[in-house]
């Protein structure tokens, strides 16, 4: 991974943790908070894990997968409440940012893979 694949997880691990702690800060999320400190808590050992290994290999795939659906699963639920105000954005950032994961995930395993094949 070169330095600019390396800065632009980096920033995508950032911007989640941000997201997830600010969703932990609004009363409108409560009733999810669990699901959400469980994507957190992902999300803190991958950032950490990335940073010392530069890689996103260790991630487990059906983990990611996991995360992932609960996310969605959270996003709907309140993208469109009427209700909340512009924190109901939030969790569709996290979404998409956990998308972004993924496809970063997809490309570091290719990338890997295309190394041992040589």
């Amino acid at each position: 991974m070169n330095n600019s694949d390396y800065g632009h997880v980096f920033n995508i691990f950032v911007r989640l943790i941000r997201y997830l702690n600010l969703i932990l800060l609004y009363d409108t999320y409560k009733d999810d908070y669990d699901g959400f400190k469980n994507i957190l808590k992902y999300i803190n050992k991958w950032s950490v894990m990335y940073e010392k290994e530069r890689t996103l290999k260790f991630i487990n795939n059906d983990d990611l997968i996991r995360i992932y659906k609960i996310a969605d699963d959270l996003q709907t639920k309140y993208i469109c409440n009427d209700n909340m105000g512009n924190e109901s954005e939030y969790s569709d950032y996290v979404l998409n940012l956990i998308w972004e994961l993924r496809i970063c995930y997809k490309n570091d395993m290719e990338v890997n893979n295309n190394v041992k094949d040589k």
